[in-house]
């Protein structure tokens, strides 16, 4: 089967995290990585989110941290609607993350363009 490669840029919260479970079972997916950003909540938070998503699916898939805030304008967090975690009141505990990639989400997304000798799917969440 030939399986569509993807990139997930993501700030998983609440609906994020059931996006990417949902692409990590899907038999017709091959996850390349997980990118992460601020969102609603920040970068650290999601991308904490993004380790603990990735080793509760048994998934290899590599996760990278992006940016921080926007790039223009301040960041806004919605903590008071989706939670200090971003996931409400549940947090992944530290021995439940996955390894960070010390590679960074922009220097990830070249890299995998660049070899890429195929189409590949950026799928911005």
């Amino acid at each position: 089967m030939n399986r569509r490669k993807i990139i997930i840029d993501t700030d998983p919260g609440v609906d994020d995290s059931f996006a990417i479970l949902c692409a990590l079972a899907d038999p017709n997916l091959e996850v390349l990585a997980i990118h992460t950003v601020a969102g609603n909540v920040p970068c650290s938070t999601t991308t904490r989110n993004a380790l603990g998503l990735v080793k509760f699916a048994h998934a290899e898939v590599s996760v990278h941290a992006g940016s921080e805030g926007p790039l223009v304008v301040p960041a806004v967090f919605a903590t008071a609607v989706h939670g200090i975690s971003g996931l409400g009141s549940f947090e992944f505990t530290d021995e439940e993350l996955a390894p960070l990639n010390a590679q960074n989400a922009l220097e990830s997304m070249v890299h995998i363009l660049k070899n890429a000798d195929e189409k590949i799917t950026i799928v911005a969440l």
